[in-house]
């Protein structure tokens, strides 16, 4: 059984190879399933979707063991029932921003379509550079997989 952690509207910016960037709200979800009996059975779920575009559907599922894979690698400091509001956070400070000008957190949402793949990265901008922030794009970018169809 999934319980809702997290709904909300996201100020993105979408970006596909050969097509002009777009500026849209998409709707993220994250839940996190449980599976009663299991001591490790906890799946994190975070779901892109648009309103506006039905085919528009990316979708992260990290299991309890993929994130200890990737937090040793990593060397993360955080745990997976820690994670979620850290990601969370991230996604709420990125909102807030929306109505500065110009933001200083923004969210990339770059769509392989060749691949079906797609990455969420949260981008730090300043005057100099814009970059991903690391642990966000650590952790999301190499599990967020979906297929989608930018229009």
């Amino acid at each position: 059984m999934a319980s809702q952690l997290y709904q909300k509207q996201l100020p993105v910016l979408i970006r596909c190879p050969g097509r002009d960037d777009r500026r849209t709200h998409v709707c993220l979800t994250m839940e996190m399933e449980r599976y009663p009996g299991l001591e490790r059975g906890r799946t994190l779920i975070i779901r892109l979707t648009d309103d506006n575009d039905l085919f528009f559907l990316h979708t992260l599922r990290m299991a309890y063991d993929d994130f200890h894979l990737l937090k040793e690698q990593e060397k993360f400091l955080i745990d997976f029932d820690a994670f979620p509001r850290q990601i969370m956070d991230f996604l709420d400070l990125c909102i807030q921003e929306e109505l500065r000008h110009p933001p200083k957190y923004i969210v990339h949402v770059h769509v392989a379509t060749q691949q079906a793949e797609s990455r969420l990265d949260v981008v730090e901008t300043n005057e100099f550079q814009v970059s991903p922030l690391t642990l966000i794009d650590r952790l999301i970018d190499c599990l967020f997989h979906g297929s989608g169809v930018c229009e």
